[in-house]
């Protein structure tokens, strides 16, 4: 009996002292997944990024929030598109070095399939606004003329 009350407390304790601490650090971090390195050659070739940098909780949220329906899945999935958050301000300050070196504050960055910034906003922007400016790359067009020549039941060249 006094085993489980001793548990009970320990698990409570815990509970608190998390809660505590996600409220004093207000890093709450939702389903989006964080990109712990600025190294982006593992994605090279295979899929598109787009990057959010800190600066503004809410605006970060609410462009988070828009990416977060099955349709919006799918449409990515054709693009092969990945969406990652930052968090780590030294993985913020290595990718500005390297790629835009004059941002600050919240921005939104769209990465080509080769490693390359192809868009940069620290307007509002929505997900059809991203997916138009991925089909309208020469990259993708050829993607979907192979894909379509696939299906359609031709070879299509290499």
């Amino acid at each position: 009996m006094k085993n489980s009350s001793s548990l009970s407390l320990v698990g409570t304790t815990c509970v608190l002292a998390a809660l505590l601490l996600l409220v004093t650090t207000g890093n709450v971090v939702g389903a989006t997944p964080i990109l712990h390195s600025a190294d982006l050659t593992s994605f090279s070739g295979i899929h598109r990024l787009i990057i959010v940098f800190p600066g503004d909780r809410k605006r970060e949220e609410a462009f988070l929030d828009q990416w977060d329906s099955t349709t919006v899945h799918t449409r990515m999935d054709h693009r092969s598109l990945l969406v990652f958050q930052i968090v780590n301000p030294k993985v913020v300050q290595e990718l500005r070095k390297n790629m835009a070196p004059g941002e600050s504050g919240f921005r939104v960055w769209l990465v080509g399939i080769e490693g390359h910034l192809l868009f940069s906003t620290g307007d509002d922007v929505e997900p059809w606004q991203i997916f138009n400016r991925i089909d309208a790359l020469p990259g993708r067009i050829t993607e979907i003329h192979r894909y379509n020549d696939w299906t359609a039941g031709h070879r299509t060249s290499p």
